[in-house]
C-alpha cells in the first residue's frame, strides 16, 4: 500500500487548520507546481523525488485556485509525452550535477541545440555520456530511444562491475549495439523492462520512464557508499536546529537551516517562516519535539534516506492538538557534500 506522506510545511498548515479559519492566500504550493497529471501514476513517487530534488522543471501552465478563485501559474510534468534528446541532456546534466565544462559539442547539427539545452550537451558531450549519430549529428529534437537512455544513463554509475549474464530482455540480442549497457542497466536495476517482458530498446520513452531510469541510477548505484555517521551528522544538526528555531517563536526565522538544504526544502523556507508568523498573528503557538534518534533506512552513492520519530503540539485559546509522526529525511550528494531536499512526515 502506498503511504500518504505529507511534507514538514502541510503538517504545520493542517495543525493551523485545526485550530482556525483557512487563511486568506494560498500557502501550500511551494513550488507552484501542479502535480494532479502525476497523481496515481506508477512513476509518481519517481517524479516526486526528482521534482522535489530541483532535477525537473516541468512545463508552464495554470492551475485554479479555490481560495483565490482564479487560475494561477503552476507546472505540468507530463509524464505520458515523449522527450527528445536535448531534454533528456538536461535531465541528465542536472541528475548528475555536473560543472559546465569548456568547450563545444562538434556535432554536425550543433547549430541546432536549443540555447536552453547547449550548456548540457556540451558538457556531457566533453564528459564522454553522449554521443551522435554515424552521421556525426546529435539530432537534438528527435525523440529518445529506450537503448539510447540506457547507454547514457550506465556511462553516469560509479558502478564499473562485469556485466552478467545471461541477458535480462528476449528482444535484446547479443548483436544489438547496447546489449551490454541494456543488460549492465538491468543489472543495477535501473531498468526492468515492459510488463511482456520485453526491453523494446527501439521504443521511444516517455518521461516518465526517462525520471524513473534516472531517480533508479540515483538509488541503486553503490560503490561508493556513504557512512551513516557522515549522514546522521547532517541530519541531526539539521533536526536539532530546526527544534531550535520552530520552539523559540515568533518572529520566526527559518533562514539559518539554509546550509542544510537544497531543492524543495531551502524553495520552501520563507513561506514555511510565514505561515509560522501567520499562526503566531492569531495567537497560535507550537512546541516540537524530536523522539528518536535518526535512523539511516536506505544510502547509494548519490541519495540518502534518514528517518526520525517527532511531536508537534499546536495551542491556541480553546486547546491543544498534539500530532505524533514519523519524518523521512532525504538527501542527496552534491559536490561532494550532503543537502537535505525533501523532508515528508507520516502521522502515526
Amino acid at each position: 500500500m502506498r503511504q500518504i506522506r505529507l511534507r514538514r510545511f502541510f503538517t504545520l498548515v493542517i495543525c493551523l487548520l485545526l485550530v482556525a479559519a483557512p487563511a486568506s492566500a494560498n500557502i501550500t504550493d511551494v513550488l507552484i507546481y501542479d502535480l494532479s497529471d502525476v497523481e496515481g501514476h506508477w512513476a509518481e513517487n519517481q517524479m516526486t523525488h526528482l521534482v522535489a530534488m530541483g532535477i525537473v522543471k516541468g512545463y508552464p501552465s495554470t492551475r485554479y485556485d479555490e481560495q483565490m478563485r482564479a487560475y494561477v501559474p503552476a507546472r505540468k510534468l507530463l509524464p505520458n509525452q515523449n522527450i527528445t534528446r536535448a531534454e533528456f541532456a538536461v535531465m541528465m546534466f542536472q541528475t548528475l550535477n555536473l560543472i559546465p565544462a569548456a568547450g563545444k559539442a562538434s556535432f554536425k547539427d550543433a547549430a541546432k541545440i536549443p540555447s536552453w539545452a547547449r550548456e548540457a550537451v556540451n558538457t556531457l558531450y566533453q564528459k564522454e555520456i553522449i554521443y551522435g549519430d554515424t552521421q556525426g549529428n546529435f539530432n537534438p529534437n528527435a525523440n529518445i530511444r529506450r537503448a539510447e537512455i540506457a547507454a547514457m544513463v550506465v556511462k553516469g554509475l560509479h558502478d564499473r562491475s562485469p556485466v552478467k549474464q545471461p541477458r535480462s530482455f528476449p528482444d535484446v540480442s547479443d548483436e544489438h549495439w547496447a546489449a551490454e549497457v541494456i543488460q549492465k542497466a538491468a543489472d543495477v536495476g535501473i531498468i526492468k523492462g515492459k510488463s511482456n517482458g520485453k526491453f523494446e530498446p527501439n521504443s521511444y520513452a516517455t518521461r516518465a520512464e526517462v525520471m524513473t531510469m534516472l531517480y533508479n541510477m540515483l538509488s541503486n548505484d553503490k560503490t561508493q557508499l556513504p557512512d551513516d555517521e557522515e549522514l546522521l551528522a547532517v541530519t541531526d544538526a539539521y533536526m536539532a536546529k530546526n527544534e531550535e528555531l520552530l520552539n523559540g517563536g515568533a518572529p520566526y526565522d527559518l533562514s539559518p537551516l539554509k546550509e542544510y538544504l537544497t531543492g524543495t526544502e531551502e524553495a520552501a523556507l520563507a513561506t514555511n517562516a510565514d505561515a509560522l508568523n501567520e499562526m503566531a498573528d492569531r495567537n497560535i503557538s507550537l512546541k516540537y519535539e524530536i523522539l528518536s534518534k535518526g535512523k539511516v533506512v536506505n544510502k547509494s552513492d548519490w541519495l540518502a534516506q534518514v528517518t526520525y520519530d517527532s511531536k508537534m503540539t499546536v495551542k491556541d485559546a480553546d486547546g491543544e492538538n498534539v500530532i505524533n509522526m514519523t519524518e523521512y529525511v532525504y538527501l542527496m550528494k552534491i559536490d561532494g557534500k550532503w543537502l537535505i531536499y525533501y523532508v515528508p512526515s507520516e502521522p502515526v
